[in-house]
Order: structure tokens, then sequence, then C-alpha cells
């Protein structure tokens, strides 16, 4: 954090009130300033890669990093430790679970230009549909499943630092089949597994 850190201004945007990612190699000691914004509520780390969201507003220019006409997005960027290059893939995220090289995420419509991810007919509408996509790190394929996603409340789940499962080969979440439908999901609607 800027703020904490002197209040310098680590990314270069004007700014010293940001959150900017630092890598440290264990074995060296040595840390890096990579000079990129990132959220610390969508962080993770899996192999040599550190997977986060950048707010577009707390990057030099603001940025419009997905493409969507507007700079009030949470993007989804990779940072390669191999290679200290960063990525961005251009979606709008609203959280993030990293597990061996599989990045699965939320992109909600509204929050993506107002397109319709799932194919069910709207954009969101009143209800902010988040449809999953996977990320695989290896390929750089990003994958959109169609299909709308809530993160799991249910006993055994964490919402915050585990919305939904990721393996190496496999995502599992919750989806709504009224979500699904292309009516928007009224709240208190029942989830059914995917």
């Amino acid at each position: 954090n800027e703020a904490a850190q002197g209040a310098n201004d680590l990314n270069g945007n004007g700014a010293a009130d940001d959150d900017v990612l630092f890598v440290r190699t264990l074995a060296t000691g040595d840390q890096s300033n990579t000079g990129v914004a990132v959220d610390p509520a969508r962080l993770a780390a899996t192999g040599s890669h550190c997977v986060f969201t950048t707010n577009e507003s707390d990057e030099p220019g603001s940025p419009d990093l997905n493409g969507d006409g507007d700079d009030s997005d949470a993007v989804l960027r990779s940072y390669d430790h191999q290679t200290a290059l960063v990525t961005t893939w251009p979606y709008a995220t609203s959280d993030l679970v990293a597990r061996e090289g599989v990045v699965a995420f939320r992109v909600c419509e509204n929050e993506q230009g107002e397109s319709d991810l799932n194919f069910d007919g709207d954009a969101g509408g009143d209800y902010d549909e988040c449809v999953m996509h996977v990320l695989l790190l290896a390929s750089g394929e990003v994958q959109n499943t169609e299909r709308n996603a809530s993160a799991c409340n249910l006993p055994g789940c964490d919402p915050f630092f585990e919305p939904y499962r990721v393996t190496p080969s496999s995502v599992s979440f919750l989806t709504s089949e009224y979500a699904q439908s292309g009516l928007g999901v009224p709240p208190g609607t029942p989830l059914a597994v995917d």
C-alpha cells in the first residue's frame, strides 16, 4: 500500500494511495516492484504466476483495460515471475480462485459492457448476472462456461476465500436456473449445483 510506504507513488499514476504488486524471490530475498496496481481482495498465487485484478482508475491514465468504454472496472491480470511480464486479460472480474495453473473467475455482464455472456437473451437486466470463466495459464486460453455463477454460501463453503472450487481438471460452482433462463434472479431464489 503506497500510503503505508511513505506515501510514494509506486505505480506512476500520480496518486499515492494505491495497492501495488511487489514480488519477492524467497531463495534470494530480492523483491521488485511490478508497477501495477492490485486489489488485495482479488489476489492469488499459483506456480510462477500471481493472478489479480487491477482497478482501471488506479492505473496511470485510467485506461479502459477490458474495452467496454469506461474506466470503472476491476480487470483480470497476471504476473509471470519467470518472464517478469504482466498480462492483461480483458475481463471485468468480480472474484477469482487460482489453483495449479487454473484460474476460475466470474465476469458480471453489467461490468463487461452489458454483454450477454451466458447467452440467455439479456445482458444482466435488473440482476447483475456473473458468468463463470476459466483461464488456463499454461496456454493462455480463456473459456466462457456460459453459466451464471453464484458464490457458494452453503455450509462448508467459504464465500470469501473460496467462493467456488478449483482443481487442475475441474471448476465447481453454483448456478441459478432462474438466472440462466434470462428472467433475472429475484432475491432468495434457490441455487442448483452446476
